[in-house]
């Protein structure tokens, strides 16, 4: 599992930003696509057809990693519940300690809330949890089990991803709550400025 997230993570690190629901499956799928990734479910896992193989419900592993992005910031459907339940956990204040570098010091920190085995509510999404569907995935001889794994895994590390990517954002590093929204943020949800999530070139045509 820790070889998978490397080779999303690191490439892509230097063009992360910031973000709007849709635009954290954007960026999720963008960092999937300029990583390794593919050739490792290839070359490594046996995946034949790479990111675009069919798991659970036809989706594909970059289907739901892209889904893990939206999934971060929602609980039982809803984004508006989403962000009083588990969105005020996606803050990291860098000038504190890990236990106060929460939102206003009561939430906690994200770097805390993506390896919380324990995450309520909204379901469970931990790197721990990744990591525990990533070995139900290689160990189980159930192939529908086994997809079902994959697809967890992928979901989750996506969901991890999305927290990676909201310390590009300053009110995430600045206790700003932003419920009305931030100009950054919307500046990337902009489709004409698309391009600046996969670092390519940004066309206002």
């Amino acid at each position: 599992m820790l070889a998978l997230s490397g080779c999303l993570i690191v490439p892509f690190a230097p063009t992360a930003a910031a973000f709007e629901t849709s635009t954290h499956a954007a960026i999720n799928q963008g960092a999937a696509r300029a990583s390794t990734l593919d050739g490792v479910l290839k070359d490594e896992l046996g995946f034949l057809s790479g990111l675009i193989t069919p798991l659970i419900d036809r989706r594909t592993p970059i289907d739901w990693i892209g889904l893990g992005g939206l999934a971060e910031d929602h609980y039982l459907g809803s984004e508006i519940l989403g962000s009083l339940t588990r969105s005020v956990n996606h803050f990291h204040q860098p000038l504190r300690s890990w236990n106060n570098a929460g939102f206003l010091r009561t939430s906690e920190a994200s770097v805390r809330w993506a390896q919380n085995p324990t995450q309520s509510p909204g379901g469970r999404a931990s790197w721990l949890d990744a990591r525990a569907a990533f070995h139900r995935a290689l160990t189980t001889a159930n192939l529908g089990e086994r997809q079902q794994a994959f697809a967890d895994a992928f979901r989750i590390l996506g969901q991890v991803m999305h927290l990676v990517a909201d310390m590009a954002s300053v009110p995430h590093t600045r206790d700003d709550s932003h419920l009305l929204g931030d100009g950054f943020e919307r500046f990337m949800g902009d489709r004409r400025n698309a391009g600046l999530i996969g670092g390519g070139p940004v066309s206002h045509g």
